[in-house]
């Protein structure tokens, strides 16, 4: 096999790894030809139930449910968010509706709030230049505190129907998320981000909120479906074969600033490939459906060690800044989801990403802390959320640069920190190229290069020859 080209936090690299099996996502579902037409007609054509323009009369108060936009980085070539608020909006204008009827809510739960530059740029100034948009603030005094009660239709501002906008791109989502999770208080998070629990828990627990959400509104969802596509191909060709070589050379030489600036401003080619409107359960588990197609790694012989390049761009960091703890979260949680399948159950993962404690403290203000102090003196979940959760996420000043300054939560890390626990449990994890302290701090074993992590691997295990896989995101092998 030749050597596979991976994104490792901001280098790209390729490491010898003869005899690894590559793992490759499918060929990526065709765009569709016009999904602004598409949107239109999956609105007029619902998944059960009457069509949105029959729900709306002249006089309802509409609010419009919209997925934070730093939950696609990368972005793809078309913004769906935007197409699906034109859609939708475009309707709601022929309906005869008021723009002052007509509310936008970010979804951004305890993530970062994005200030209205930001979202003037993603959802487009004719859409924050017109209508009411605002970002949700969960330490507010109307912050949601329970599900399916009187108070939740009024931390709605009573609308008449609440429009829930959501984008499945490369990770399935569960029906109703962006209420459930980007509308949650603190408090109503705290039993969905528990220390112990695993992915499928977590799941079940939103799902079951979300029946509940269903029970006590009048909804109505769009999902719009983003294919995996990653490189243009005309980016690919030029790229591929010996030409990765010098481009990857070339890449590794600029200063980080400039590729910092350079991956945030990225362009993927990926684009819409389905679109679904109607009933919320169904319209997830359509798009859900859509979204294995489209990523699913292929079933196989296991690996015993499983080699997973890790960048500096995720939904947490989607200025390309990250810092140790939430590069291992990505890893293990939303990489490692697509092929741990095909990885021995007590198998071993090579992250490669340098792990540097470089920190965005305007972005990530809680996250220094909880690094430099809090994982000092524990690790477990348990005893995370006993000694420091209440304290971090009811800080005074933890909170204004929640409000204010565009920071994530305090409880913001705790709770990555829950789910990459679940996510490591029973594997032992390896760090190629990272520093030793930073890859110790979170609880990862750190290595020089890739070809060390997986002898280091091997003997962990016990294995003369262990089974090497290598998750293939880019597909420039």
């Amino acid at each position: 096999m030749a050597a596979p080209t991976l994104l490792a936090g901001l280098d790209l690299t390729a490491p010898a790894l003869p005899g690894a099996e590559l793992l490759v996502q499918p060929e990526p579902l065709a765009p569709l030809p016009n999904p602004l037409e598409a949107m239109r007609q999956a609105l007029e054509q619902p998944l059960g139930g009457a069509s949105l323009g029959d729900r709306v009369r002249p006089r309802d108060r509409v609010l419009v449910v919209v997925q934070p936009p730093a939950q696609l980085a990368p972005m793809g070539e078309l913004n769906p968010l935007r197409l699906g608020l034109r859609a939708v909006l475009e309707l709601l204008r022929r309906r005869g509706l008021p723009q002052r009827n007509v509310r936008l809510l970010v979804a951004n739960g305890l993530g970062h709030r994005p200030p209205m530059t930001e979202l003037a740029r993603t959802l487009g100034v004719e859409v924050t230049g017109a209508y009411e948009v605002a970002t949700f603030d969960a330490e507010a005094p109307r912050a949601f505190r329970s599900f399916g009660e009187p108070q939740l239709a009024m931390a709605l501002g009573e609308a008449d129907l609440v429009i829930d906008l959501a984008v499945h791109a490369r990770a399935e989502r569960p029906p109703l998320v962006n209420l459930v999770e980007g509308l949650g208080s603190y408090e109503s998070l705290r039993a969905t981000h528990s220390p112990g629990l695993n992915a499928l828990d977590q799941a079940g627990k939103v799902i079951a909120r979300a029946k509940t959400v269903a029970a006590a509104l009048p909804l109505f969802s769009l999902a719009v479906v983003e294919n995996g596509a990653v490189l243009a191909p005309r980016l690919r060709a030029l790229l591929a074969g010996r030409g990765i070589a010098s481009a990857a050379r070339t890449w590794n030489r600029l200063p980080q600033p400039v590729r910092r600036r350079v991956m945030a401003r990225f362009r993927t080619a990926a684009a819409p490939c389905a679109v679904f409107a109607g009933e919320p359960f169904a319209v997830a588990e359509q798009a859900n459906a859509q979204v294995r197609r489209d990523s699913a790694i292929a079933e196989g012989t296991r690996a015993d060690v499983l080699v997973i390049g890790v960048p500096d761009l995720s939904p947490d960091a989607p200025t390309a800044r990250s810092n140790p703890v939430l590069a291992a979260h990505l890893g293990l949680t939303t990489l490692l989801a697509r092929a741990r399948h095909r990885l021995s159950d007590a198998g071993a993962v090579v992250l490669v990403n340098p792990l540097e404690d470089r920190f965005d403290r305007a972005l990530h203000l809680p996250f220094v802390e909880f690094y430099e102090r809090a994982l000092r003196v524990a690790r477990t979940g348990p005893e995370l959320a006993a000694r420091f959760e209440l304290d971090f996420s009811g800080r005074p000043e933890l909170v204004a640069a929640y409000r204010k300054k565009g920071a994530v939560h305090g409880a913001h890390p705790f709770h990555r920190w829950y789910e990459l626990e679940a996510a490591r449990r029973g594997l032992r994890i390896f760090a190629a190229g990272a520093g030793a302290a930073a890859a110790q701090r979170v609880g990862i074993e750190p290595a020089e290069s890739t070809e060390a992590a997986i002898a280091q691997a091997a003997e962990a295990l016990g294995l003369e020859r262990p089974r090497v896989a290598v998750l293939d995101l880019l597909g420039l092998t």
